[in-house]
């Protein structure tokens, strides 16, 4: 559901497609991470938060990579969207508790 949405508002031309790469990429870090270590370690909690600062290291370790290649707004912007895919990540994986 949530990828249609960020489909019709890409095509309509107000969410450019770099942030959406950020928001969905870090959605699916965030629930791979989750769903690896709740299987080997089956406690939900401490997988939750190993995913989120897991997901929160890979996006800005991206952005310190990325260096002047972007304005310190861009990387704003990028760093935002890591953490809307995160925290709707965590969202659905709360639910699912």
């Amino acid at each position: 559901m949530i990828n249609l949405v960020l489909l019709s508002t890409l095509t309509i031309g107000q969410i450019p497609v770099d942030k959406v790469a950020h928001f969905g990429l870090s959605w699916a870090i965030n629930h791979t991470v989750y769903s690896v270590c709740e299987k080997v370690i089956e406690k939900k909690v401490p997988c939750l938060i190993t995913s989120i600062l897991t997901t929160s290291a890979i996006g800005i370790s991206k952005e310190i990579m990325d260096g002047n290649r972007n304005t310190g707004r861009e990387h704003a912007k990028d760093l935002m969207a890591d953490g809307l895919g995160i925290l709707g990540s965590s969202l659905v994986i709360g639910i699912n508790f």
